[in-house]
């Protein structure tokens, strides 16, 4: 028996199917690993969803997650539109784990209903401000948390820290 694949159906109660709006970018990601020396979508080891990128992300349609045959987290990222400070109100994270039969069901902050199935949501845990000596958009990078809880942390030698 195969393995049922993740599926992610993007709709608006009001919008007419079509690009996603309200973001200035929304994407998944297989993720496979985690880069120390970045946040946001860098620190990820993986692969761009090609079918689920800013460019081709749209509602109305249901994306079946079947370009890559292995991967350990599937992560779908919506950053919002609007001032830098604000966007922790308008930013979407949906970190994924395949679990056939699961259903997850989320929606953004402007009316976005997500509907996953045979996956399901895991958390993405704080880090204390100043954690491990790195910046403040570090350590409040969602997406640095999650790779950080899932794929542990190494020190890197003291000189590295000043690449961050």
């Amino acid at each position: 028996m195969t393995t049922p694949n993740i599926t992610i159906q993007i709709e608006h109660p009001e919008f007419e199917p079509g690009p996603i709006q309200g973001f200035n970018f929304f994407w998944a990601y297989y993720v496979n690993g985690f880069n120390h020396t970045s946040h946001c979508q860098p620190c990820f080891k993986g692969t761009l969803i090609k079918q689920l990128k800013t460019r081709t992300a749209r509602s109305g349609a249901v994306y079946t997650m079947n370009e890559s045959k292995s991967f350990r987290y599937l992560y779908l990222c919506g950053v919002g539109a609007g001032p830098k400070d604000q966007l922790h109100k308008t930013n979407f994270h949906l970190p994924l784990e395949l679990q056939p039969g699961a259903r997850e069901v989320r929606q953004t902050y402007n009316g976005y209903k997500i509907t996953v199935e045979n996956a399901i949501a895991l958390p993405i845990p704080e880090l204390e401000s100043g954690w491990k000596g790195l910046d403040l958009e570090t350590t409040r990078c969602k997406n640095f948390r999650f790779a950080v809880a899932r794929f542990g942390w190494q020190d890197p030698p003291s000189d590295a820290h000043s690449a961050l």
